[in-house]
């Protein structure tokens, strides 16, 4: 099924997807379009525009996914602790398709198992992995609590420096770098 999402969708009859691309089951809510749609074998891979009513948009349609990228390709989360939240920091799974032509097609987020690793060996050392916090099934780093940490060398905090790692079930992969550091602890104004 695809959803479209947008305001009067309600009084839709119905959606196309272009060449190559039937439409059976329409299940409508306020501000949602669920379709069940059939891609033809022989349609041909590629952007296809969507329209419902006097909106358009697009989606790709693809036979396999080639290749993923992490993104933010970096990003930074800082520990949390009394009365200072901790910062998360949100990876997403972007997959791509390769045409006929040869060029990458991006098909958008895609589903992944992530995990996390020391980013070099004084990570490794310092059992960044261990303190610094988690990551979800979604994508999400939650940044472990502030220190002092007296499991860590000198009593150090949970800061880490982490590479993250997504796998989609094609067994596909890709990597990110984080950095997980300390609260902040003066807030700049804003003007």
């Amino acid at each position: 099924p695809v959803t479209l999402v947008g305001s009067g969708l309600e009084k839709i009859a119905v959606a196309t997807f272009g060449s190559g691309i039937s439409v059976g089951r329409v299940t409508r809510s306020p501000g949602a379009l669920t379709v069940d749609v059939r891609v033809e074998a022989q349609t041909e891979p590629g952007i296809h525009t969507v329209r419902a009513g006097a909106a358009a948009a697009t989606i790709p349609v693809y036979r396999q996914l080639d290749a993923i990228n992490v993104t933010p390709a970096f990003a930074i989360a800082r520990l949390g602790g009394g009365k200072t939240p901790p910062v998360v920091a949100q990876f997403e799974a972007l997959g791509t398709s390769r045409l006929a032509d040869g060029t990458l097609m991006p098909i958008g987020p895609v589903a992944a198992t992530w995990a996390t690793q020391p980013f070099d060996d004084e990570a490794k050392r310092t059992q960044d992995e261990k303190f610094a916090g988690a990551i979800d099934s979604t994508g999400q780093f939650h940044p472990a609590g502030a220190g002092p940490n007296r499991e860590r060398e000198f009593a150090g905090n949970n800061v880490g420096n982490l590479k993250v790692s997504a796998r989609s079930a094609e067994g596909l992969a890709a990597d990110a770098h984080l950095i997980v550091t300390v609260q902040r602890w003066n807030n700049s104004p804003i003007y």
